[in-house]
């Protein structure tokens, strides 16, 4: 008999069976979950802090991208007017 073999728990969710395998799924599923949860809580803080840093940093390269930009347009309208004065 597998029960004297083996005892109740792992004949009766022994993971081959159907209801073993649902098991490990659930154990899988919420076991994970609940170690990323943990995880989330304890990092969620440096990591939302981590992100505003990016962003603050994004902002003002993008900012600089665009005044580089205008510059650079203010300067090629500036030598577009001297070559037609010139020409």
């Amino acid at each position: 008999l597998a029960f004297a073999k083996y005892g109740y728990f792992r004949y009766h969710f022994n993971q081959y069976s159907m209801r073993g395998l649902w098991h490990v799924g659930l154990f899988f599923v919420f076991g994970w979950g609940f170690i990323f949860y943990l995880a989330k809580l304890k990092f969620g803080k440096v990591i939302d802090r981590a992100n505003e840093k990016k962003k603050t940093v994004n902002d003002a390269i993008m900012k600089q991208k665009a005044i580089d930009f205008a510059s650079e347009q203010e300067n090629a309208k500036r030598v577009l007017a001297e070559r037609a004065l010139t020409s």
